[in-house]
């Protein structure tokens, strides 16, 4: 029945039959009687294949040993599925009664009073197959049995993915004698063997979940350790953030290489300031604002100032010592700043918050909550399997008409030895759901944790970007106020010019006029003896038209030579900067 490879040696190896067609099966069923006793282990190739067997092999089975109806809901258990199994039942059908015997099968000796009971119990198994995320994932045992009351005959129908359990019902048979063929003499001996066989399931279904605690406790006390011990205060400040979203531009951005050319801190720094602050300062001629003197730089030479005789010189030294000052300043803070910098460098670098508190890890967290909360209830189904189980055999052994077949005093220590290893399974699953329920506490404390870690690193990120947002709005509305400044009075200057240009046209004419008559190509009766007011000169106006006209020619040429470069350039250099605009982008 199965397709997997099997091979048992030993004095029980010539009760193995593996008929692979149904004609083989039919014949093999039928051509003699019942046996005293029948396994039947239904196996696939993997726990996520079908059975082994096809649906007509199935159904001749389960008609020819007149199997219970619900006992299908258990090997629906085992369709192909994407998903581990999560639910275990119980289920039980007991012919004890007078008008049970109309089951009745002689010529396969069975009496028609029987007890038929079928559960499936769920436990976890290490695994290294590479189609498995999980390496404990979950796994079902089903198991369907049949016991009559007055033959002792005994059906086991076992449905298992792997040999596992066929190797253990086979080894406990080598190895204990009360599950030796040939002491099964009696009804009662061989009913305490069935209890037995029973019982290697139930031990299963508990065997492995202390392994699996223990790697589910590994994992979160390492995640755990991890998100209590992250430096979250600091590397959520400013000075972190900053250098995260710059570590970030440098790898990613395609303009990193032209970073040095033009720097964001050089254009929109907190220490940066705007041009015409220096006009403001030049204008109200405020006293210089004593500074620390960096004891790392060498001091630089203070040059004498020559007194104020003059505006213009006032004004020129002004400008140089502000440009000194500014430029001085600039460096010094930028000095401080590398040094705060570099302190806490060495201490953020090998620490990346989204890294080591990403919302992936929260997500890993989920899924792994999830899985605990599906382990929690997974023990849960098995202890309500194992109550009912015992709830089962306490109502049989309890009842009138098991009694009326089986001696119930030759198997007292046997049912009571049966009732008290279930008890002990029991507490084991007691003990491992308390563990995975005290491993999901943590867990779910650790989640908080990490909801709480991304929401302030979110919180003080969205402060970061606000306070430099205010910062920028400040420095933009500052620049505005002083350009407004300056246009008021460039405004009022232009009125003086237009002032000075109005004057300069009435009295340029005048001046030309003037610088005419002066040149000597007129001669003007001075003394009196030209007999006239004056004396036009040809050669002289001739001279001065020849000299003053190519003079002016050649000085618009020259004027005109140098706009149309000074232009060119200008466009020139626009371009560049929308090129370099375009690619940064």
């Amino acid at each position: 029945m199965s397709e997997l490879k099997v091979d048992f040696t030993g004095p029980l190896s010539k009760y193995l039959a593996k008929p692979e067609t149904l004609d083989v099966l039919t014949t093999y069923l039928t051509k003699t009687s019942d046996p005293l006793w029948r396994f039947i282990f239904l196996q696939s190739r993997s726990s996520r294949s079908p059975l082994g067997c096809t649906r007509e092999q199935l159904a001749m089975l389960l008609t020819h040993h007149q199997v219970m109806p619900s006992f299908l809901d258990l090997v629906m258990a085992f369709s192909p599925s994407s998903k581990p199994p999560t639910h275990a039942m119980f289920k039980h059908e007991n012919y004890l009664e007078k008008d049970s015997p109309r089951f009745a099968v002689p010529g396969l000796g069975r009496s028609g009073r029987q007890i038929q009971c079928a559960f499936n119990l769920l436990s976890v198994e290490a695994t290294d197959a590479p189609n498995e995320g999980n390496p404990w994932p979950l796994r079902q045992t089903a198991l369907c049995h049949t016991f009559d009351v007055v033959s002792g005959q005994t059906l086991f129908i076992v449905l298992k993915a792997d040999t596992n359990i066929l190797k253990r019902i086979h080894q406990e048979a080598l190895n204990n004698p009360e599950m030796q063929p040939s002491l099964f003499t009696n009804v009662e001996k061989s009913f305490a063997a069935t209890l037995l066989v029973q019982l290697i399931i139930v031990e299963w279904c508990a065997e492995n979940w202390a392994d699996y605690i223990e790697y589910f406790e590994t994992k979160v006390r390492d995640k755990s350790i991890e998100g209590k011990m992250a430096p979250i205060s600091a590397a959520t400040t400013s000075m972190a953030i900053e250098m995260d979203l710059s570590r970030r531009s440098t790898t990613t951005s395609p303009a990193a290489s032209r970073k040095g050319t033009f720097p964001r801190q050089t254009t929109f720094g907190r220490d940066s300031r705007p041009p015409t602050r220096m006009l403001t300062q030049i204008d109200t001629d405020t006293p210089e604002t004593p500074r620390a003197v960096d004891e790392s730089q060498p001091a630089s030479p203070v040059m004498p100032r020559s007194p104020p005789r003059r505006r213009t010189s006032s004004l020129r030294q002004s400008v140089a010592g502000m440009f000194t000052r500014a430029s001085s300043s600039q460096s010094k803070n930028e000095d401080i700043e590398m040094g705060h910098r570099n302190s806490h460098e060495d201490e953020l670098v090998e620490y990346d918050l989204d890294e080591k508190l990403s919302f992936e890890e929260f997500q890993r967290m989920n899924r792994w909550g999830s899985e605990l909360e599906q382990s929690i209830m997974v023990i849960g189904q098995n202890l309500g399997v194992l109550e009912q189980l015992q709830k089962h055999y306490r109502e049989i052994i309890e009842s009138h008409e098991y009694q009326q077949h089986i001696r119930a005093s030759d198997l007292t220590s046997r049912i009571a030895t049966f009732f008290k290893r279930i008890d002990g399974v029991s507490r084991d699953l007691v003990v491992h759901r308390d563990r995975l329920e005290a491993v999901a506490r943590t867990l779910e404390n650790d989640k908080a944790m990490y909801g709480a870690a991304l929401q302030y690193e979110s919180a003080r990120v969205s402060k970061h970007f606000a306070v430099t947002a205010r910062e920028s709005a400040d420095r933009m509305e500052d620049w505005t106020r002083q350009m407004h400044s300056i246009a008021i009075k460039t405004e009022h200057e232009t009125v003086s010019m237009h002032v000075i240009t109005i004057f300069t046209l009435i009295f340029l004419p005048g001046t030309f006029v003037a610088t005419f008559f002066s040149s000597g190509a007129i001669q003007w009766d001075e003394d009196g003896t030209l007999g006239t007011d004056y004396i036009a000169r040809p050669g002289g106006m001739k001279l001065f038209f020849i000299t003053i006209v190519p003079l002016t020619v050649v000085i618009m040429i020259i004027w005109g030579l140098i706009y149309w470069v000074a232009r060119r350039h200008r466009k020139a250099k626009n371009g560049d900067m929308v090129l370099i605009e375009e690619k940064t982008q």
